[in-house]
C-alpha cells in the first residue's frame, strides 16, 4: 500500500472438477481449490484446498471431509 506505483500482482486461481464455490465465496490470488472441494457462503480463501474437503469462515478453515468418491 506504500508503493507509490501499488503493483498488482496477479495469479491464476485454479478450480479443480466438481468443486463447489458458495455465493460470495472470495479466493485470494495463486490458490487451487481442489477436487471436490466445498467453499462455504461468504468465505476468505488464501489457502489451497484438499479434495473433498469442506470450507467455511474468514479464514475459511476445513469443517470437515465429504463423504462421496
Amino acid at each position: 500500500m506504500d508503493d507509490e506505483y501499488f503493483q498488482l500482482i496477479a495469479k491464476p486461481i485454479v478450480v479443480e472438477a466438481y468443486a463447489w464455490l458458495a455465493a460470495e465465496a472470495f479466493v485470494g490470488p495463486g490458490v487451487t481449490i481442489g477436487r471436490r472441494s466445498v467453499l462455504g457462503a461468504r468465505s476468505v480463501l488464501f489457502k489451497d484446498t484438499v479434495s473433498n474437503g469442506i470450507y467455511a469462515g474468514n479464514p475459511a478453515k476445513l469443517i470437515r471431509q465429504r463423504r462421496c468418491g
